[in-house]
């Protein structure tokens, strides 16, 4: 590991570590989890590919996933036995503005703690303690716009059929008219189209088109 890895190891160890261990979180490598009903909550610490020499940043990915959700969603739930934040169906990437942490030499690591730990329980916790609950889970989904169809499977886990089909069409309606403003670049209507037709082809499946 390199002097900058260990410095960023040794500021999440310190801090971001016990306090999660606290909160119930298990930890293996980067990534830490806890189960908490049918939700499963994880959070990753995510290095920058560019950290080098005495120079490197790192940021706190978050999510909540619903093995049940992703069913519905892939056909099977994807996610690892070693739980990684990149898998869950929620994700708070898609609702914070990206944040990182810069270290260098001159880096008071004591005061990257203290902002770690506020962090941690002004923005991180209470958004996993609100949207372990798949209602509300459903309700951030629909606010993100990678999210949405990810918010319809929620509905349709919760029997809310109706609501997951209004998705449904707002999806396609969405797709259709980014085609539609694409129409110049080849590369990306082919692309846009065949996520159209996957959509198309879940939707139908679940009965969620007429």
């Amino acid at each position: 590991m390199s002097e900058i890895g260990k410095k960023i190891a040794s500021v999440v160890d310190s801090n971001l570590g016990p306090l999660l261990k606290e909160y119930g979180f298990r930890r293996r490598g980067r990534n830490f989890h806890r189960v908490d009903g049918k939700a499963l909550l994880v959070v990753t610490i995510q290095s920058s590919q560019w950290n080098y020499g005495g120079s490197g940043k790192f940021r706190v990915n978050f999510g909540v996933h619903f093995p049940e959700v992703a069913k519905v969603l892939l056909g099977s739930d994807k996610m690892p036995k070693a739980p990684v934040e990149t898998y869950c169906v929620l994700r708070g990437m898609w609702s914070f503005p990206d944040r990182w942490w810069q270290v260098d030499a001159a880096t008071d690591t004591s005061e990257l703690g203290v902002s770690l730990r506020a962090y941690w329980s002004e923005t991180v916790s209470p958004w996993l303690e609100a949207n372990k609950h798949l209602p509300t889970a459903a309700k951030t989904l629909e606010t993100q716009l990678v999210g949405r169809m990810t918010a319809a499977a929620a509905n349709l886990v919760m029997g809310e059929r109706e609501q997951a089909s209004r998705l449904v069409r707002v999806c396609v309606t969405d797709l259709e008219s980014a085609i539609l403003k694409q129409s110049s670049n080849a590369a990306n209507v082919e692309l846009l189209e065949g996520q159209l037709q996957d959509l198309r082809n879940w939707a139908t499946k679940h009965g969620l088109l007429s």
